[in-house]
């Protein structure tokens, strides 16, 4: 597997490289679904370009789907896994709740807590 980071002053190669891993069969998890398209379509330009009329799907996808197919792949095979998956504002809604209440419990007195700004530390 291989993990990518964008940079715009490196797109070009990124791409390159990411087109090159998936050619040997690796699966390339990258940070954008923009991303992800640009490097699915640098995958079939590559093998249009080879002559190829067809070939298999590339697997490239975004940390967020990754981890979501990792999750229903294994995470709901545990006898105490969750039932389902959160979305990402139940996901925030919940780390909200436990930041705000972890702020609360360690500054009781005075006005500390007014300074966190918890939605974004939960983001």
């Amino acid at each position: 597997m291989l993990t990518v980071h964008q940079s715009n002053a490196l797109l070009p190669s990124t791409v390159d490289e990411c087109v090159e891993h998936l050619q040997t069969g690796a699966v390339v998890v990258v940070e954008t679904q923009r991303f992800k398209h640009l490097v699915a379509d640098g995958y079939n330009r590559t093998m249009l370009d080879s002559g190829l009329r067809a070939w298999p799907t590339p697997e490239v996808f975004t940390m967020d789907a990754w981890l979501s197919g990792l999750w229903r792949e294994h995470g709901h095979h545990r006898e105490n896994a969750p039932s389902t998956l959160l979305s990402s504002g139940q996901a925030t809604q919940t780390w909200e709740q436990v930041i705000g209440e972890n702020i609360r419990k360690q500054y009781q007195t005075g006005y500390e807590y007014l300074l966190w700004h918890i939605t974004a530390t939960a983001n």
